[in-house]
């Protein structure tokens, strides 16, 4: 019995250690994702170039269009593509003037409940826009009909076929849901 002990607590430390890594992991994204989002709102005011332009060095065949939006952001209409490490394409994300549009590509499986993207992508990312549009509709700031949403449409073995996210608002939110859900889909898909 008292190895059970040992080995309880052991496995005990063990997680709590993983729990910080992914904790510590998580803020160094978010500081990233800040960063990015700092560096883009510079980048904007500074050149005639987008951010988005210099952020996606390969142009695809999409076209690119901007148009003023609030807080001198620009929404630009674009499809990006969200790759591996390896640089496998995982899926897509098509930016739309009032929408986003996710798509896993066909051969790739996400399903809807793991823990990344349930707890970390909608739990947290698009979560915190909710909370903050709720509050800007409280102020008076927004139209209740302007705050973000999303719908998620699912295979019947419950894997992600698309994800529309309605109302972003704003290119700072744009690129901080690309470069979320590119995060969230290359560690559920990661090889264990």
């Amino acid at each position: 019995m008292k190895e059970f002990a040992e080995l309880r607590e052991l496995i005990s430390d063990k997680i709590d250690e993983l729990r910080n890594k992914i904790k510590e992991m998580q803020n160094e994204l978010n500081s990233y994702t800040n960063i990015l989002i700092k560096i883009d709102s510079i980048l904007e005011k500074e050149s005639f170039k987008t951010a988005a332009e210099i952020y996606d060095a390969e142009p695809k065949e999409s076209k690119i269009e901007t148009k003023p939006a609030k807080s001198s952001e620009a929404i630009i209409e674009k499809e990006f593509e969200i790759q591996s490490s390896e640089e496998q394409l995982l899926g897509k994300m098509m930016v739309k003037k009032d929408s986003i549009i996710i798509t896993p590509t066909n051969n790739i499986k996400v399903p809807e409940n793991a823990p990344p993207f349930k707890t970390f992508f909608l739990g947290r990312i698009l979560k915190q826009m909710e909370d903050e549009d709720q509050e800007a509709i409280k102020n008076g700031k927004i139209d209740k009909d302007k705050a973000i949403s999303y719908e998620i449409t699912k295979s019947k073995e419950n894997f992600i076929e698309k994800i529309t996210i309605k109302n972003y608002r704003s290119y700072n939110r744009s690129i901080k849901i690309l470069d979320t859900i590119s995060w969230t889909f290359r560690t559920i898909l990661k090889p264990k």
